[in-house]
């Protein structure tokens, strides 16, 4: 795809600047990808022969090969030659969310090498073919042991129709359209090449054949949008006959993936008020250790409004967008290289340290997600940013032991409404709260709060209800008002206490900086950071 022409003249010495792509060229980013754009097969099964071996060398190992499972195999299983019926194509296996199969996918074909004619083309789900693609330009100079990897580079795409995405009911009743392997879960698609049948037989010079379909046997249904199967199987084939030597159509691999997906997201290209806007974002690709999430539901924070405001500096998202959402719950709907934890169709809820969340779908580093284990996903989104912090300003930086008494401003807020249950649950025998309207004291009172108070007048009333004892911790994500008032009640309510104080709290599931701890001689303060 990437070429420079230059003109050298009999005699003369020319010049020609190069560049190396070791990435993808385009700008879109991909669902998955086997091997990558740098026009080399390096990393596929049998290319260390490439430059020095002809494909029929004893040393080779068998072009065959078992099912390629996107996530779980590596490129060295996806052979660097595919023959016409002696590969006859590989068997890949992948998951796509429901939402990636209901809009048009694009299959991309990378060739480093093409002989007689060989070139791929798709079937998906024995009902739709694509057109066959233009035979790529022979090198004048051999081309099965090139001696480098100079060869014909050319780019094959294919837009499958969103409506070849058929659900369950949609499908003729005696057909099954399954996955392979994998686990039950909720709504996803599934895309699979498949080794095409014995039926295709070698044709005259030039024939184009078609692909037999095929039926996997080893799978089970998967569940669709609302309730319903939807699964693609497409198949690639090695097309175009040579006419003599029995060399039947050859190609050398160098990428192969799927793309074309754009998602919904809320997202905000200016600093500002509450205003978001519907955008089209690509579907992102997740990396070594990362997972992709199809969303179910996105927590509501403090840190989305700051986002908005600026503080955290300029949108620069895709398309100059940003998108909010710090924590996320939902359904793993593919993994990359090397992530371990989570499988593909459980559910999980996540923590995005760099946003994103109010998307459809969104990519989150595994270190960051858990499974949900049985809680409603409506509720698991509220887990991931506010019961880490919780935990982290009680637990770690306010040391919080066993029968103490706590003081939480801000209970109708997220950390405030994470931090009763917390702080119960590490042993704290008395857990009191300010509020600042009638309508939040309604919100916070389901919370576990023994007692809440006015935020704007506490003091005499957190004396009362302690014998003057004081508490033995306060929690002030407000960190403004709320924080000086209490500052003021030194000795008073607070006594010998610990006071954590500040309007930002700690970050979620990254085991941040929760605070520093600065000794005072009536308390010790803990400022977030």
């Amino acid at each position: 795809m990437h070429t420079r022409a230059v003109t050298v003249a009999a005699g003369d010495v020319t010049t020609v600047h190069t560049i190396t792509i070791n990435g993808d060229p385009a700008a879109d980013t991909a669902i998955w990808r086997i091997g990558d754009w740098n026009g080399t097969p390096v990393g596929f099964k049998n290319a260390s022969l490439v430059t020095y071996a002809h494909p029929s060398d004893s040393r080779a190992a068998a072009w065959t090969a078992d099912t390629y499972v996107i996530g779980r195999s590596t490129p060295s299983a996806w052979s660097a030659y595919q023959f016409k019926e002696i590969v006859q194509g590989l068997l890949t296996s992948f998951t796509l969310a429901a939402a990636q199969a209901a809009a048009d996918r694009t299959p991309r074909i990378g060739i480093t090498t093409a002989k007689a004619g060989g070139r791929p083309q798709v079937t998906v789900n024995d009902t739709w073919t694509s057109a066959i693609p233009a035979a790529a330009a022979e090198p004048s100079t051999r081309s099965l042991a090139v001696g480098s990897y100079r060869g014909n580079n050319h780019t094959c795409e294919y837009v499958i129709p969103g409506a070849q995405l058929l659900s369950r009911h949609q499908h003729p009743p005696h057909r099954r359209h399954q996955r392979v392997g994998g686990r039950r879960g909720p709504p996803q698609s599934q895309l699979r090449f498949r080794r095409p049948g014995p039926a295709l037989r070698a044709g005259p010079t030039g024939a184009r054949c078609a692909v037999a379909p095929a039926r996997p046997q080893d799978a089970r249904n998967v569940p669709g949008p609302e309730g319903e199967d939807v699964v693609l199987h497409l198949t690639i084939e090695i097309l175009g006959l040579h006419g003599g030597a029995g060399m039947i159509g050859v190609c050398s691999g160098a990428a192969v993936e799927l793309r074309g997906c754009h998602v919904r997201a809320y997202g905000f290209k200016t600093n500002g008020g509450p205003e978001v806007e519907e955008v089209q974002v690509p579907t992102p690709a997740p990396g070594p250790g990362q997972v992709l999430i199809e969303v179910a539901y996105a927590g509501v924070n403090f840190a989305e409004v700051q986002h908005r405001r600026g503080e955290f500096g300029e949108p620069d998202g895709p398309g100059g967008y940003d998108v909010p959402g710090l924590e996320v719950s939902g359904t793993v709907a593919a993994l990359g290289s090397g992530a371990r934890g989570p499988a593909v169709g459980e559910q999980v809820a996540a923590y995005l340290p760099a946003f994103g969340g109010y998307a459809e779908f969104v990519v989150a580093d595994t270190d960051f997600v858990r499974p949900v284990s049985g809680l409603p996903l409506a509720h698991a989104a509220g887990v991931p940013c506010v019961y880490p912090t919780a935990y982290g300003v009680l637990a770690d930086a306010g040391r919080l032991r066993d029968g103490e008494t706590v003081l939480i401003h801000g209970t109708a807020g997220g950390v405030g409404s994470a931090a009763a249950r917390t702080a119960r649950a590490l042993g704290a025998a008395r857990v009191f709260g300010t509020v600042g309207s009638p309508e939040k004291a309604q919100l916070a009172a389901a919370l576990g709060y023994d007692a809440l108070f006015a935020r704007d007048d506490f003091l005499d009333a957190v004396r009362e209800a302690t014998g003057s004892r004081g508490v033995d911790l306060v929690l002030d994500p407000v960190g403004r008002r709320a924080g000086a008032a209490g500052e003021s009640a030194t000795p008073g309510p607070l006594r010998s206490g610990r006071r954590l104080r500040g309007p930002r709290a700690s970050r979620g599931l990254d085991g941040g900086r929760v605070g520093s701890v600065e000794e005072q001689p009536e308390h010790r303060r803990v400022q977030h950071r």
